[in-house]
Parts: C-alpha cells; structure tokens; sequence
C-alpha cells in the first residue's frame, strides 16, 4: 500500500492538496451553516487579526508536516528490514 504514496510525484502531491482543500472547504461549509442555523450573525475580523490567525495556522501545520516526515524517514528503513524478511521466508 505505501507504493500509492510516492511523495516524489508532484501529481500526487497535487492531489494531496486539493483533498485537504476539498476537506476544509466542507468542514468549514458545515461551521457555517450550524452558526447560521444558530441564529448568530456572521462575524466579521479586522484583517490583521485574521493575517495573524493564517499566519500561526500555517506554521502550525508545516511544523506537524516537518515532523511527520522525520518520523516517516526513520521507521522507511525498518519497513524494508521487515519486508525483505516477509519476502526471504515466504
């Protein structure tokens, strides 16, 4: 199954993005209709406060990204061990 997440292939990464675009589009279509439907006017931000929240949100998510990569790069060896090992005693 990890052979269908190739990293290296921009197509691939392409269609990463637009899923999580796709995700938060709907997660945020959802916010807003229950806020709606609650009867609550829609708030509205200073510009700045709202290019402080993107700006920490973006961080946040790059560094958990960052930090998944690291995990990801040290278990890649061991998966090879343990599968070369499948397919030396099947």
């Amino acid at each position: 199954m990890d052979r269908h997440y190739d990293w290296s292939n921009s197509d691939f990464k392409k269609r990463v993005g637009e899923s999580i675009s796709h995700a938060v589009n709907y997660l945020t279509d959802v916010l807003h209709g229950f806020w709606l439907a609650a009867g609550q006017p829609v708030p509205e931000f200073e510009s700045a406060l709202l290019g402080l929240i993107v700006v920490v949100t973006t961080l946040v998510v790059v560094c958990r990204v960052e930090g998944m990569s690291r995990k990801l790069r040290r278990i890649d060896p061991l998966r090879r061990l343990l599968e070369a090992d499948y397919v030396a005693n099947q």
